[in-house]
């Protein structure tokens, strides 16, 4: 058609508020979009003639909102708390952390790693980038050396550069003690007759199997009613403590005990 018949104007469905048609036929977005709310539009455009009366068309436009890297993962929950025994094995699972993205994509795979300069005892501990999963990473967790283990726990997106947040993991370990220590041997030292205190009779030696309680404390249990010996509670060395007199006493038995 010509004139008035030939004239045609363009208009967005009602109710597409965020996109507008200028310059006569150019379809551009109106305002800022949001994936993460709205992913993808359908707009029917309208085009009509000036006709009298006027006729019209309609097309069916479908607008894809590509993704923008604008989420942090986020964790839930951001703190986690696990319990474990001092003589857990290598691997042994403690606790899985997660977090979400809202972006799509690349920008929406989340992964983990622990932060070692954040952390007080990161090496004790290791983390599946992919699953979140907190597992144990040395042979023993000794009770003595922390009771309570701090990790905490990066999680990234596989944008570049990458956005994250972090979680905190408290591990609590539980003392564990399955071995007495034990002596290899009885001892039968001897001494010369007024042998002067502090003479040494014997160093008494136990050991532990646990690897969390090799510190050994010595003491004489009953036998040392007269106060003449003296047992070093970390070394173990057995001493006189008083002058010995043979006529009036040849032989003590004392028990040692080792804690």
């Amino acid at each position: 058609d010509i004139g008035a018949n030939g004239e045609v104007t363009y208009s967005v469905s009602a109710g597409m508020s965020d996109f507008a048609i200028v310059d006569k036929n150019r379809l551009v977005v109106n305002q800022t979009l949001n994936r993460e709310a709205i992913s993808k539009y359908v707009l029917t455009v309208t085009a009509r003639d000036h006709g009298v009366p006027p006729l019209s068309a309609t097309a069916t436009i479908e607008v894809l909102i590509d993704d923008k890297n604008d989420n942090n993962p986020i964790f839930s929950p951001v703190s986690y708390a696990a319990t474990i025994n001092e003589t857990d094995p290598v691997d042994t699972f403690v606790v899985q952390v997660f977090a979400t993205d809202l972006d799509v994509g690349i920008n929406g795979k989340v992964s983990y790693k622990i932060d070692s300069g954040r952390s007080n005892d990161a090496g004790k501990f290791k983390i599946n980038s992919g699953n979140g999963k907190i597992s144990v990473a040395v042979p023993s967790l000794c009770y003595d050396t922390a009771v309570s283990n701090t990790v905490i726990i990066v999680a990234e997106d596989g944008a570049d550069p990458p956005r994250s947040s972090s979680a905190t993991v408290t591990i609590k370990t539980n003392d564990v003690n399955l071995y007495p220590p034990k002596f290899s041997r009885d001892y039968a030292p001897t001494v010369s007759d007024n042998a002067a205190p502090g003479t040494s009779l014997a160093t008494v030696l136990a050991t532990d199997a646990d690897k969390c309680h090799e510190a050994i404390e010595y003491a004489i249990v009953p036998g040392n009613d007269t106060d003449k010996f003296s047992v070093d509670k970390d070394s173990g060395l057995l001493q006189i403590a008083k002058v010995l007199n043979r006529d009036f006493r040849a032989a003590y038995t004392l028990n040692i005990s080792a804690t």
